[in-house]
């Protein structure tokens, strides 16, 4: 009889406070491996601010360590803290995510020997033109170097992120993998629209266009409320749907007051219940700016609705142009809202188009193939 061969324990650390994509990411990671029997898995967290995802994990009984990456004061209880867990618990290799926890774990990796990976979820540099004080610019460095020095493998979520990272830390393309974020597949959840509508006051027979994520700069919320004018235009029954919060929402909706668009646009604030209302959506709009993935656009395509996007950031990677939705020139809205009356009065279309955008989640942005494909680079890792 053959030998058992032993799980490779991964420790991953998140070191984000939300519940935004680079937390599902690692939730999604953490859940898959863990249902694998060639991996065990722990993940090191804020989860004292994060009760979702800490739920998630205790119902999986998947090991949690609350620790907060952030307090500055606490780093070397921290480090030996962490340090400590790797060695009780022969962690095999440390996966980490955002940049505090690049830097927790590469010096936790270092210290214990074990080999370090770091997936990277966003743009590392500042805003377009915005000033960088010393600090964040001396910490930026050290975040280089410990990638550069302290990493087997980078993960970058899109070809997009991989280019910008290599350019932003001048680091190395052969350390890279890109790996894109996934969704799942799973059949709609059984929602009550008729009840969903009235209870965010929507006509039984609009058609609804929704903008999802946060409302920031990044985003460009105010490129839809634009869009939104002039779809009405020509559509005066479309409603639309903001949905998210952000450090711009009171001036997006002064904005909002100020187009004549009250009554038809609806700022819902954040929502748990993002798979209900891509149900109620005709056409999922993504207006951003240098989007390092765009999860909320794998998400419409896992519910069967077109996305019209600008073409920019990593969002031509996951949108195909003319199949799965339409890509538009970044910030022009006149050709957005275009494209948009057009499909909104091509009910067929809207149709052809989602199916063709669940067949692509299903060939390119499955979970399966996320977990498939970062395991096996763990295994490669592990072996080197």
């Amino acid at each position: 009889m053959g030998c058992a061969v032993k799980p490779i324990h991964v420790m991953q650390i998140q070191g984000a406070v939300g519940f935004g994509g680079a937390e599902r990411h690692t939730l999604q990671l953490a859940l898959g491996l863990h249902a694998r029997p060639d991996f065990r898995v722990s993940v090191v967290g804020p989860y004292h601010n994060n009760p979702e995802m800490h739920r998630r994990l205790c119902d999986a009984e998947i090991a949690r360590y609350d620790v907060d990456l952030a307090d500055k004061r606490g780093i070397a209880e921290t480090l030996y803290r962490l340090a400590s867990v790797v060695r009780r618990e022969n962690v095999d290799l440390i996966h980490t995510h955002i940049r505090n926890a690049d830097m927790v774990g590469i010096l936790v990796g270092t210290a214990t020997r074990r080999p370090v990976i770091a997936t990277i979820h966003g743009r590392t540099g500042p805003l377009w033109g915005d000033h960088v004080p010393l600090r964040s610019a001396t910490i930026k460095w050290l975040h280089s170097r410990l990638l550069r020095y302290g990493t087997r493998r980078i993960v970058a979520i899109s070809h997009f992120i991989k280019q910008f990272s290599m350019e932003d830390l001048h680091l190395p393309a052969h350390k890279f993998a890109v790996i894109h974020n996934a969704s799942g597949a799973e059949a709609a959840p059984s929602v009550d629209l008729s009840a969903l509508r009235q209870n965010l006051h929507l006509p039984a027979d609009a058609p609804i266009v929704s903008l999802i994520g946060g409302l920031t700069r990044q985003k460009g919320a105010h490129h839809f409320l634009h869009m939104a004018q002039l779809v009405l235009g020509q559509i005066p029954n479309a409603h639309f749907l903001v949905v998210g919060e952000g450090d711009r929402e009171d001036e997006l909706k002064a904005l909002a007051q100020s187009l004549g668009l009250a009554g038809a646009v609806h700022f819902t604030g954040k929502r748990n219940d993002v798979p209900a209302l891509l149900q109620l959506t005709s056409v999922l709009a993504m207006t951003a700016r240098d989007e390092g993935f765009g999860r909320v656009i794998t998400e419409a395509m896992a519910a069967r609705r077109p996305v019209i996007a600008f073409a920019h950031g990593a969002i031509p990677e996951i949108v195909a142009h003319e199949e799965s939705g339409y890509l538009i020139p970044y910030a022009d809205v006149p050709l957005l809202a275009q494209q948009m009356v057009a499909l909104l009065n091509d009910p067929e279309r809207q149709q052809a188009m989602g199916e063709a955008g669940r067949r692509r989640l299903l060939s390119h942005f499955s979970t399966e193939r996320f977990v498939s494909a970062t395991a096996q680079l763990i295994h490669d890792v592990v072996r080197s």
